[in-house]
């Protein structure tokens, strides 16, 4: 009895699979059955219940920040995926950031960093208050485009103050040089006292200027004499650079001249008078903190008056003239 069971149980069974070919067959199975399982599970869509709208003109720091915060809403799942709209608005240490729900719920932050923004608008996200019910609310439209802030909207240009009104100077200048007068030819050293009143940059000139002696520089003439006052009024305009300054004026003005000479006889000579237009450049030199050192050239014309003789035997008196003097100029009020 005992041997039967053995050879019986020693005999092959022809229906049982074969060692590696059963192994062989069941991972096909498996596969088989876990393929339509791999196709069956849908990848995840963005999340675009998530709002984020930038409201006013934000800084390329800013901009990349909130593209950042698109991204990162749109990648949340779906347990977090709620109906929230994020408004960036600009503010003036960084941003204001806004987060609203449909059903009136509201949170708001102020960022000011960049790097700051999502982290920020995600502890916000999770922080607003739960609703009262915990019935999930009825589905409705997003907002508006009339409830939200205009996307982008250009920053109100801001309010410039109105510039101070120009402050009134005074100031006195004395200076002394030569004057050179043409077409008669003649030398002159000269002194020279001037006001002028600034207001910002514009200047209004009062100078008195006394030759009190000169030569004539081309014929020689016994005893020749030459002396001139002159009064002028006019304006002009400064340029400041830094301590320098830089005066240009025009004036006109009036000159009251005196010759003489020995010529036809002693003594001769007289008086007369012109009127000219004299224009002038005065550099202020960035020396000192009070009276500042000062170099003028100018030059006059008399316009309407032709060549005047005081007497026939004398040179006619100059009808243009140039002069340099230096001095400094002072401010008295």
């Amino acid at each position: 009895m005992t041997n039967k069971n053995k050879t019986a149980s020693a005999e092959p069974n022809p229906t049982a699979p074969r060692g590696g070919l059963g192994i062989r067959l069941c991972m096909a199975a498996l596969i088989t059955s876990a393929a339509p399982v791999a196709r069956a599970a849908p990848s995840r869509a963005p999340c675009s219940a998530v709002r984020v709208v930038q409201s006013g003109d934000l800084g390329p720091g800013w901009r990349e920040a909130v593209a950042a915060l698109r991204a990162e809403v749109a990648s949340l799942g779906p347990s977090e995926c709620a109906e929230v709209t994020f408004v960036v608005q600009g503010d003036k240490d960084g941003v204001l950031l806004t987060a609203s729900t449909l059903d009136g719920r509201r949170g708001q932050r102020a960022v000011t960093r960049p790097s700051s923004l999502v982290f920020v608008a995600l502890g916000l996200m999770a922080s607003i208050p739960p609703e009262e019910s915990v019935e999930p609310p009825p589905a409705a439209e997003s907002p508006s485009a009339a409830e939200l802030p205009p996307p982008d909207a250009p920053a109100p240009p801001a309010r410039t103050a109105a510039p101070p009104a120009p402050t009134v100077r005074l100031e006195a200048a004395l200076a002394a040089g030569a004057r050179f007068g043409f077409p008669t030819r003649v030398g002159m050293a000269e002194l020279e006292a001037r006001a002028d009143v600034v207001a910002g940059s514009w200047l209004v000139v009062a100078s008195a200027r006394f030759a009190p002696f000169g030569a004539s520089l081309g014929r020689t003439i016994p005893g020749y004499a030459y002396d001139e006052i002159v009064l002028g009024l006019g304006f002009g305009r400064r340029w400041v650079a830094g301590a320098a300054a830089l005066d240009v004026t025009v004036s006109p003005e009036l000159a009251v001249m005196t010759e003489e000479g020995d010529l036809p006889a002693d003594g001769a000579g007289g008086t007369e008078s012109e009127a000219r237009v004299a224009a002038a450049v005065r550099l202020h030199l960035p020396l000192g903190d009070g009276w500042k050192p000062s170099v003028t050239v100018d030059a006059e014309l008399a316009p309407l008056a032709h060549a005047l003789r005081v007497e026939a035997a004398l040179p006619p008196l100059p009808t243009w003239t140039l002069g340099v003097r230096a001095g400094a100029v002072g401010d008295l009020l």
